[in-house]
C-alpha cells in the first residue's frame, strides 16, 4: 500500500490522520476486527482550502459562506486523483464498492476534550462520483455553525484540522456504544452498553431510546438490563426507519453477544491503558470496532 501526502494507509501520525484513524490503526495492528479503510489526510484538506482561498478561522456566516462554497467546489485535481486511486485499491481488496466517510479531526477524540459528533459522516456511498461529493460534505462540516459555537465556548481560535476515514461499509444488524467504566455512576467495576438495531446513528443521535446493559467487569454477568420499546432505528442508505413491531420490545443483544462486546472492549482498553468509549456493530458474521476514544470524564485518571 503506497502512501502519499494526500492518502495514508496504516498511518500513526496524529497530525496527519487524526486521532480516530490513528486509534483504529493501533487496534488493527492488534488483530482486532476493524473494517478496512484509508485516510484522506489533513494535507489534502489544507490543499483544498488553499485552492479555494479559505482558512480555518473563517466565520460560518461570513459573506463567502465557506460551508456552501466547499460543497459546490471542484476538488483539487491532485487530491482527487489520490482519492480515486485509493478507492480503487480499497474496493479491489474488500470486494465491496460501498464505503462510509467519517471524520478524523485533530483533537476530535483527545483525552480531556472531544469534538465527537461535531462533523458530518456519510454512509452508503455507492461509487466514485458519490465519494467525491461525500468528501466535500464532510469537509464542509468544518465550517458549520454548530462547530463554530463549540470551539468558541472552549476558547479555540480556529477550527481543527480535518482528515477523513474512507472505510468499507458494513451493514449492521445491531450497533451501539460501550463504556469500560460507567459514564454516569463512574463505577470502575461496571461496563455500560447502549444498543439498538441497525446502525449506531440512532444510539448516538438520540433518534431512539436504546436498550441499556450494566455488566460486572470481572464476571461479565449482566447486573441490570433495560429493554426499551424502540420505535426507530437507522439503516445504511435508508436513514431512519421504524423498528418492526415484532422486535421493538425485544432485547437487541443476547447474553452471549453482551459478553463478546465486553471481551472486545476490555482488549481495546488494555491496548490504550485508559477507560474507553467504543462504537461497535454486529453484521451477519462479525463484531466490528468502528471507533475507540478515551472516556473524557476520566481525563488524567490512573491507567488501567
Amino acid at each position: 500500500m503506497i502512501n502519499s501526502d494526500f492518502v495514508v494507509w496504516n498511518g500513526s501520525n496524529v497530525n496527519q490522520i487524526g486521532g480516530k484513524a490513528a486509534n483504529l490503526n493501533v487496534i488493527q495492528r492488534h488483530s482486532l476486527p476493524v473494517p478496512p479503510f484509508f485516510v484522506v489526510t489533513t494535507a489534502a484538506f489544507h490543499t483544498q482550502l488553499s485552492t479555494m482561498g479559505l482558512t480555518l478561522d473563517m466565520h460560518p456566516d461570513s459573506r463567502l459562506n465557506p460551508s456552501e462554497l466547499m460543497c459546490k467546489s471542484q476538488v483539487d485535481p491532485a487530491v482527487e486523483g489520490a482519492l480515486h486511486r485509493a478507492y480503487a485499491r480499497l474496493i479491489g481488496e474488500s470486494a465491496c464498492d460501498i464505503v462510509a466517510v467519517r471524520s478524523s479531526a485533530i483533537g476530535e477524540d483527545a483525552l480531556g476534550s472531544s469534538f465527537a459528533g461535531q462533523f458530518t459522516s456519510v454512509l452508503g456511498v455507492p461509487d466514485e462520483r458519490a465519494l467525491v461529493d461525500a468528501v466535500k460534505r464532510c469537509w464542509s462540516s468544518a465550517f458549520s455553525s454548530r462547530l463554530f459555537a463549540y470551539r468558541k465556548s472552549h476558547g479555540m481560535l480556529r477550527n481543527p484540522d480535518l482528515a477523513l476515514i474512507i472505510q468499507q461499509q458494513i451493514f449492521p444488524k445491531v450497533s451501539g456504544v460501550l463504556f469500560t467504566v460507567h459514564p454516569i455512576s463512574k463505577h470502575i467495576d461496571t461496563i455500560y452498553i447502549e444498543a439498538n438495531f441497525g446502525t449506531g446513528e440512532s444510539v448516538v443521535s438520540g433518534i431512539s431510546t436504546p436498550d441499556s446493559y450494566e455488566i460486572d467487569r470481572q464476571s461479565k454477568t449482566i447486573k441490570r438490563r433495560l429493554v426499551r420499546d424502540k420505535k426507530w432505528m437507522t439503516e445504511v442508505g435508508k436513514g431512519r426507519v421504524a423498528v418492526p413491531r415484532l422486535f421493538a420490545d425485544q432485547s437487541t443483544l443476547t447474553d452471549s453477544q453482551v459478553r463478546q462486546v465486553c471481551d472486545m472492549a476490555l482488549q481495546v482498553e488494555s491496548i490504550f491503558g485508559v477507560p474507553q468509549d467504543i462504537e461497535w456493530s454486529f453484521d451477519e458474521k462479525v463484531l466490528w470496532i468502528l471507533q475507540a476514544r478515551p472516556v473524557t470524564a476520566y481525563a488524567g485518571s490512573r491507567r488501567i
